[in-house]
């Protein structure tokens, strides 16, 4: 059995309603773009696969590094 595409946290920065692509911040730094705009900027979404899945809450960030 292979693993899934993880879950990630990402700060949508930039919407495009056009093509229907929101540009998002992740932890560690990394920009991505994909699928979706149910988000609002500045706000946090759930992003898995290049899809936002919906919004996420706005807690601290922490990084474990094991």
């Amino acid at each position: 059995m292979l693993p899934g595409d993880p879950l990630r946290i990402g700060t949508v920065t930039e919407i495009n309603i056009g093509t229907g692509v929101s540009a998002l911040t992740l932890l560690d730094g990394a920009t991505i773009l994909a699928r979706g705009t149910n988000v609002p900027e500045g706000s946090k979404a759930y992003v898995r696969a290049g899809l936002i899945e919906g919004p996420a809450p706005d807690l601290a960030e922490v990084e474990i590094v094991v």
